[in-house]
């Protein structure tokens, strides 16, 4: 399954589900041709006790380590749209025996995308998907960054047609939207400017608030990780 059906799957799951992650999931209207700016922050540091977490969690996940991993996540852990709960729903999902498993890389990623603390005890990353009414649309992608150069061609060669910071941009065809050109874009994101064209960004550059995403939730005096759910 690749991302963008993944993003379908969790749209339909989150409409029937009562938690924080389906409610982010589903709560989003981002206006054709209009560019919203999402930029990066992080409440982490609210609660320094989450951030000697995160800090765990990071060195766990860098490390490959299922076990200490074990250790920081809930036993009801929700993954994705699985029925299991906790390690067996991330072990149902992801081989995390094996260190090339997506798991490590989307894991890492989010980690260092900073969040929001929802409330006291309650932490949602990356920032991207923890924005209410400006969240999760699968079509479009947030410019990780400031002055990010938008290319007239998926080549770092071609002519820098626009300057991007924290812009929230559509990245595919339909609702009115034209089908970008029929060109090869790997290691690059299309993005529609709101100048009414389609232009290049690094695709290392752009996440969309729809992929994956994690929630952590301290019980007990004790963070764990409670639900990575995913999008795209």
């Amino acid at each position: 399954m690749n991302r963008r059906q993944l993003t379908a799957v969790l749209i339909v799951i989150a409409s029937a589900v009562e938690a924080p992650w389906a409610r982010h999931a589903t709560d989003v209207q981002l206006r054709a041709h209009q560019a919203t700016r999402v930029c990066f922050f992080d409440e982490g540091p609210k609660d320094p006790s989450f951030v000697q977490f995160r800090s765990r969690l990071m060195t766990a996940i860098k490390s490959r380590s299922r076990s200490q991993l074990s250790e920081m996540i809930s036993s009801d852990l929700h993954v994705i749209d699985l029925d299991t709960r906790g390690m067996a729903a991330l072990d149902q999902a992801f081989d995390l025996r094996d260190p090339q498993s997506e798991f490590w890389g989307e894991m890492e990623s989010v980690l260092n995308l900073g969040g929001r603390m929802e409330k006291p005890g309650f932490f949602c990353a990356p920032f991207l998907s923890c924005l209410g009414a400006a969240t999760a649309d699968a079509m479009y992608v947030v410019i990780l960054g400031s002055d990010v150069p938008a290319f007239d061609q998926p080549n770092e060669s071609s002519s820098i047609v626009a300057r991007l910071s924290c812009d929230v941009l559509r990245s595919a065809s339909g609702d009115g939207f034209p089908e970008p050109p029929g060109i090869s874009t790997l290691g690059f994101t299309p993005v529609y400017l709101p100048s009414g064209r389609w232009a290049y960004v690094k695709e290392s550059l752009t996440r969309s608030p729809a992929w994956y995403s994690a929630y952590f939730e301290k019980r007990r005096g004790k963070w764990l990780m409670v639900a990575f759910v995913a999008g795209d």
